[in-house]
């Protein structure tokens, strides 16, 4: 039975590497519209999400077209009130800003496994992806809880922090960044790091301060000679570009813990040296920065996202706001694509089908890039 299931598996994984061939091989590619300004992409980002808001007896959720057994994507949830949390005004929309995130937190909740995790939506991904749904899911946790005061939010990100650090180790979910055998490594590692320091400021717990000590200590003893964090080790000198932005962010954002450990921080500040060096020779001539390794993604609109945040304040700020107007640029006719290759032409690749749920994460890390 467990082969058969493996032979099915990787079959339907076939047909999805055709699929994704095809669609690339026929895609369109558009010009872009050279008068965006990041105000004008922000306001569209806005309307997407409130757009997207839907109610029901469960609370508040952001819809999004990929959907485990009905629920909207777990990710695109959490980020959701980590935004909403980050934004100054008392209303959204014409609704309570508090009243809005703790509808969708409590929503959220809902979508927490019965083993205390909360589950990645698509099942091919199932045993890697807990432990990354898991992080964010309990950093929306912590964030809801500082903006609203509501108590229950603060002790189920505990519990579900106290669940993660049972697998944390293990080869049952993502969090199995000991080997680094699965892509979302050193992303996984850095980001619960980061959730364990916010966790730590109303909680303490000696395996948590371990824990975020030992994840951080495990990112920066990855890093490689040149200065990127590679995502797999089986495969060392190759990269997912997107990732590494996302590593400099979290371990960076890890520096205020006062449950730091001296040789950690450290070992944290020289890596993220290099790591931040690397990255600034991505920017080619034009302020842009491509994929290496996925190729066909060429100009990710993820990848430069995050770049311009992990880069804000150390370099020069032309640059930035140059590469803050290559990012308006994805947005043509109230659509906003996710690649562009090397004309500067629009196209989505095969990330089409998650458009609304990379929608919510560029306006996430454009929250953050506002508030650092």
């Amino acid at each position: 039975m467990k082969n058969q299931n493996r032979i099915v598996y990787y079959f339907f994984l076939l047909l999805d590497k055709i699929r994704i061939y095809v669609h690339n091989r026929f895609e369109k590619h558009v010009k872009p519209t050279d008068s965006n300004r990041i105000n004008d992409f922000k306001i569209f980002l806005w309307q997407h999400l409130l757009h997207n808001l839907k109610f029901n007896k469960d609370g508040y959720f952001f819809n999004t077209a990929v959907k485990n057994k009905k629920s909207p994507m777990v990710l695109s949830q959490a980020r959701v009130i980590l935004i909403l949390t980050s934004f100054g005004k008392n209303e959204i929309g014409g609704i309570d800003n508090n009243f809005l995130i703790k509808e969708l937190t409590n929503y959220l909740i809902k979508m927490r496994g019965n083993d205390g995790l909360f589950k990645f939506n698509q099942v091919s991904w199932n045993l890697q992806d807990e432990g990354i749904a898991s992080v964010w899911s309990t950093l929306a946790l912590i964030k809801a809880y500082e903006k609203t005061n509501e108590g229950n939010y603060l002790n189920i990100a505990i519990s579900t922090t106290e669940a993660m650090l049972k697998h944390l180790y293990t080869k049952e979910t993502s969090l199995i960044h000991t080997f680094g055998d699965n892509f979302w490594c050193l992303n996984s590692a850095s980001t619960f790091a980061y959730s364990c320091c916010l966790l730590l400021e109303h909680y303490y717990s000696e395996d948590i301060v371990s824990a975020m000590n030992d994840s951080i200590k495990l990112c920066t003893e990855k890093i490689d000679e040149d200065g990127h964090f590679p995502y797999n080790l089986k495969r060392q000198g190759t990269y997912l570009l997107l990732y590494h932005p996302i590593v400099i962010l979290t371990l960076e954002f890890c520096l205020s813990s006062k449950y730091l450990r001296d040789d950690v921080k450290t070992d944290l500040i020289s890596a993220n040296k290099k790591a931040i060096n690397f990255l600034i020779k991505q920017i080619d001539n034009s302020n842009r920065i491509f994929e290496p390794e996925i190729k066909h993604y060429n100009q990710y609109i993820i990848t430069n996202i995050t770049s311009i945040v992990a880069l804000k304040g150390k370099i020069n700020e032309d640059i930035i706001n140059q590469m803050l107007y290559n990012i308006a640029k994805y947005l043509k006719d109230d659509t906003l694509f996710l690649c562009m290759d090397k004309k500067n032409e629009l196209y989505n690749s095969d990330l089409y089908k998650v458009s609304d749920v990379l929608a919510i994460e560029v306006l996430y890390w454009l929250s953050i890039f506002e508030k650092i």
